[in-house]
């Protein structure tokens, strides 16, 4: 949810039942009848740190991709443009690529600086607040003229300019020569992962296709969240760099609020760190100012051992809050219960 750009939380819907009778049972219900809810703090803690995060500063992203919604009313209703561009939208954020669709509107005030050493030689496309390393085309037929203009000042540049499967065939007045066209790149939709990963100089790059990234920029610090998508078990290496130097590395723990050094390979100009991530698994890196960590690593929150030699005694903790009535008339606590469960091969039985 997070990493897949949701960075507000809103608990909304509550589930109730009738005095004494059937539970609705939702996990996602929000409410402090829930038997789980007395031990519900930590998360709640961790919850409000990540959308914390999230929602702060302005988010960084390497990638624009051209929204083609003007090429329907340019090309007509038979173009593929609107499919290839929602499937490479999820598969460069699967790959750690954080795409941004801009629409042609924004590209009409975008501008390109003619100083590349201020970025350390990396072409930029400023959007607003935006500063883009390389623009993808998803297969538009026809671009607007002043949405061609400032693409060919990006390439002009030194920019990446990537069309995707077809190329344009010109602007809503006139069709392109070769020369016009002789700057941008052109790959199949199954190479464009590698060719941004090999030629767009982005500034977080990973080595799967199945982890979600959010980068934002503080004015604190730089936060780099990434969460494993998949249902297995993954070692993803995370790459950062810089046109300047990069600070300290650290992983922050939402859950906790500690803050742990991390060791990484360390250059001039970028860091390399390898995560071990669980089944939808995230983490939380921030690059603060400092020098490097070179003698700790994060481990996490050690656990302590209790050995429990016997004989010991044990005391049952009800966990369903009868407080309301919600289960038993009387709303008395509830002891030790015996449930009998009834199971079929189907929901028509036999019962």
């Amino acid at each position: 949810g997070f990493a897949a750009g949701a960075n507000h939380l809103i608990m909304h819907g509550l589930e109730y039942t009738s005095n004494a009778g059937w539970w609705e049972w939702a996990s996602p219900d929000f409410h402090f009848r829930q038997p789980w809810w007395r031990h519900s703090d930590g998360m709640w803690k961790a919850l409000a740190r990540i959308t914390e995060f999230v929602r702060a500063g302005n988010s960084i992203r390497d990638v624009a991709v051209l929204d083609p919604s003007s090429d329907v009313a340019l090309s007509g209703n038979d173009v593929t443009s609107p499919e290839l561009a929602h499937d490479l939208l999820e598969r460069l954020a699967l790959a750690g690529i954080d795409p941004e669709m801009v629409p042609p509107s924004m590209f009409a005030d975008a501008s390109v600086p003619t100083d590349v050493a201020t970025t350390g030689g990396v072409a930029e496309l400023l959007v607003g607040n935006r500063r883009y390393r390389a623009v993808v085309i998803p297969g538009v037929l026809r671009l607007r003229a002043r949405t061609n203009e400032i693409l060919q000042r990006f390439a002009d540049a030194g920019g990446l300019i990537v069309t995707v499967d077809r190329r344009p065939l010109g602007t809503e007045h006139v069709d392109f020569s070769a020369a016009e066209l002789r700057k941008w790149r052109h790959v199949p939709a199954r190479q464009l992962i590698e060719t941004l990963r090999r030629t767009a100089k982005l500034q977080v790059v990973t080595n799967t296709t199945s982890v979600l990234v959010t980068h934002r920029q503080l004015s604190c610090a730089e936060i780099i969240l990434i969460a494993n998508s998949a249902d297995t078990a993954q070692s993803v290496d995370l790459g950062l760099h810089r046109s300047d130097s990069l600070g300290r590395l650290e992983r922050w723990d939402p859950w906790t609020g500690e803050v742990y050094p991390v060791i990484a390979r360390y250059s001039p100009t970028s860091v390399e760190v390898k995560v071990q991530l669980g089944p939808g698994e995230s983490a939380l890196f921030a690059v603060v100012p400092g020098e490097p960590a070179i003698d700790s690593a994060f481990a996490g929150v050690a656990g302590d051992t209790l050995n429990l030699d016997g004989p010991w005694l044990m005391e049952l903790q009800p966990s369903l809050d009868n407080r309301f009535g919600d289960f038993e008339v009387g709303r008395k606590s509830i002891g030790v219960s015996s449930w009998r469960i009834e199971e079929a091969r189907s929901q028509h039985g036999p019962w």
